[in-house]
């Protein structure tokens, strides 16, 4: 094979890869590299946004996200401010009541699954502390990630308005799968 047979090769293999991944985007398939839920392809929904659904949504205040991008534990995407969206449970909704303790997030009395805020993040830097208000205000819900304990969620970046909020996902395929 020549050298320019090769080139050729190697630019088609690539134009279908990218005509494959754009297609995959506009069906709704999103790739999820965090571990505040299993690594792998998952896909949005039309499932109504409710109360224990896991969504996708874009994160909101710069300069704490920032922060955590720079940490090395949130990626560059394609929301605002050049994040990239985040997988979180809704834990709870407009008028829910939410206490934080030393055991973690309660929400209407109930302690939350995996929701003792850590003090420090992976490399030792001090986690910031989200205000988190008695009662969930209109318009927000505040996310919480009962698979993993060292999720960054709303503990340390407080509710997030429903309009961030891009739907409902499922996991199509992941490592591990959900607990």
């Amino acid at each position: 094979m020549t050298f320019s047979k090769t080139i050729r090769l190697c630019v088609a293999a690539c134009s279908l890869i990218a005509v494959g991944l754009t297609g995959a985007w506009f069906s709704g398939y999103r790739l999820n590299m965090t571990e505040s839920f299993p690594r792998g392809l998952w896909r949005l929904t039309d499932a109504p946004i409710a109360k224990g659904a896991l969504v996708l949504f874009c994160p909101t205040d710069a300069a704490l996200f920032e922060r955590a991008r720079d940490a090395g534990y949130l990626a560059y995407g394609l929301c605002e401010g050049g994040f990239a969206p985040l997988i979180k449970r809704i834990a709870a909704v407009p008028g829910d009541q939410v206490t934080v303790t030393a055991a973690g997030v309660r929400i209407n009395d109930a302690l939350q699954a995996k929701s003792q805020k850590i003090a420090t993040d992976s490399v030792g830097q001090g986690v910031p502390r989200a205000p988190i208000s008695d009662v969930v205000p209109a318009g927000h819900v505040l996310l919480l990630s009962d698979y993993s304990a060292r999720s960054y969620d709303s503990r340390y970046f407080g509710a997030v308005p429903t309009g961030r909020i891009q739907g409902v996902v499922v996991p199509v395929l992941t490592e591990g799968g959900l607990s």
